[in-house]
């Protein structure tokens, strides 16, 4: 099997990893203006937040093979063409991964060990796991807008996708939302994330069942 086809694995695993940490969480979360309380209350009832945690900080680790994988075609076609499309790909990606694994981190943490911290520290941890989360999903705009270039410059993949990557793109935005409201971020953010989930899960099939077009 090739590393790509491998990568296309890793991203299918990573998709369902990450919906398994999701309804784990259960319970809608508190509001972005929560107090301290608030949100240890709500930590210590979930009863999925824990695990959650360790499933969302598993799945991060695979992220960065996936993105790799899928942007091996395109850092082929950097070399042809002198352009950047794939190192990008992959810049953006290695941010967004040390993003999202703090965010993970900081959301394991918090949950394991809850009872051990005052409310400063709940405050603190949980501030830094819903803003890693903002703005690992900003970099979708520039993440979704390179792919979609590259797809429909040099058709690597079908058209379509390259549509569907515009999409992701856009969904980025929703990061803004997320940092800028006091309402609940687990859903403003989750409608980027969502988007993100799809198009990692439909990458993924494409890149298992397919080879690049050459």
């Amino acid at each position: 099997m090739s590393f790509r086809r491998m990568a296309g694995c890793a991203g299918i695993l990573y998709v369902v990893l990450q919906l398994a940490a999701w309804f784990a969480y259960g319970d809608i979360s508190p509001e972005g203006d929560a107090s301290a309380s608030e949100v240890a209350k709500y930590v210590a009832d979930s009863g999925g937040y824990k695990v959650a945690g360790v499933l969302g900080a598993l799945g991060v680790l695979l992220f960065p093979v996936f993105a790799v994988g899928f942007a091996l075609p395109f850092l082929k076609t950097d070399q042809e063409h002198k352009e950047g499309y794939g190192v990008v790909m992959v810049a953006i990606a290695a941010v967004a991964t040390a993003l999202t694994g703090v965010g993970a981190t900081a959301a394991a943490v918090l949950g394991l060990r809850i009872d051990e911290f005052n409310e400063s520290s709940v405050r603190a941890l949980w501030d830094l796991s819903t803003g890693s989360y903002s703005f690992s999903v900003l970099l979708l705009i520039p993440f979704g807008a390179a792919a979609a270039a590259a797809i429909m410059k040099y058709g690597r993949m079908p058209r379509w996708f390259g549509t569907f990557s515009a999409i992701l793109a856009l969904s980025g935005f929703t990061g803004i939302a997320g940092l800028a409201s006091s309402g609940n971020l687990t859903m403003i953010i989750g409608v980027g994330y969502l988007v993100l989930l799809l198009w990692t899960l439909t990458a993924g099939f494409l890149m298992v069942r397919q080879q690049p077009a050459t």
